[in-house]
Parts: structure tokens; sequence; C-alpha cells
């Protein structure tokens, strides 16, 4: 029985070869020809926290993301603008004032 191949391996090759590697790296997975790798892809909180803790500088891009939980697990990603990601930011900002408010209340 052989050792599946690496992700990193699998990831040097730059597409996926579609045989089911145990670790494929690729999204959709297993399909061959796929070259957008598992990890570029985050969670819309986790690039709103890129944004807040400086790792991601706002300008005038897009970001491949996942909105939310439920979108990760059926592989449902939205492009989304810097500029939406500024309203994001305010919305997160207010909310977490709110929450303050409340827990005084």
């Amino acid at each position: 029985m052989s050792k599946p191949l690496t992700k990193e391996f699998l990831i040097s090759k730059g597409k996926c070869c579609g045989k089911q590697c145990q670790n494929c790296p690729y999204i959709p997975k297993y399909t061959k020809g796929s070259t957008q790798i598992e990890e570029e892809i985050k969670l819309l909180d986790e690039l709103l926290d890129d944004v807040e803790s400086g790792k991601l500088t706002l300008g005038f891009s897009a970001h491949k993301c996942y909105m939310n939980k439920d979108h990760k697990i059926t592989n449902h990603i939205t492009w989304i603008h810097d500029d939406e990601l500024k309203k994001y930011l305010v919305l997160r900002g207010l909310a977490s004032k709110v929450d303050r408010a409340v827990q005084k209340g």
C-alpha cells in the first residue's frame, strides 16, 4: 500500500489530476484541471479579521470568499469587492457597539 501524496506535493503540480488523491487541496475536489487551492478562499469573517489586523489592505480589488460556514460546506463561493468589505467592517463595528450596550443594559 502506497503512502498518500502530500498536500505540498499536489500543490507543486499546479492543478488537480482528478484521481481522488486523499490530500487533494483543490476546489472543487477531484476535478481534473482545477487550480484553485482550498486555503485561498476564506470565510467573510476571516477576511474582515485580516483587514482589521493589517494582513489585508483594502484598495480596488475583489476576493473570493465564503459568506458563512454553510457556504463553505457547499462550496458556494462569492466574489466580494473591497468596497463591500468596508461596509461589512462598519456593520461589524456597529454590532459590537450594540452588544456592549446590551450587556451594560
